[in-house]
């Protein structure tokens, strides 16, 4: 595995790297959230695309973000 910039691991370290799972399916998002929690990151999780751009309109201190997403779901895709 490749090495992260000294910028990027840095602000892995300091707890500022997001990432944002997005899944309808509960048992997929709870296993991603915790293990990307398990990793260090700082994790959001939301249910759909709506959720998440509620959940990332309300953050104010994102200086990395990951999003990883479910390509079809309900509402939005």
């Amino acid at each position: 595995m490749p090495a992260l910039p000294a910028t990027a691991l840095e602000a892995h370290r300091a707890g500022l790297e997001v990432e944002l799972v997005v899944d309808d399916d509960d048992a997929v998002r709870d296993v991603a959230v915790r293990a990307l929690a398990r990793a260090g990151y700082r994790v959001l999780a939301a249910r759909g695309g709506d959720a998440a751009i509620e959940l990332l309109a309300r953050q104010d201190d994102v200086s990395a973000l990951l999003v990883l997403t479910d390509v079809l779901m309900p509402g939005m895709t």
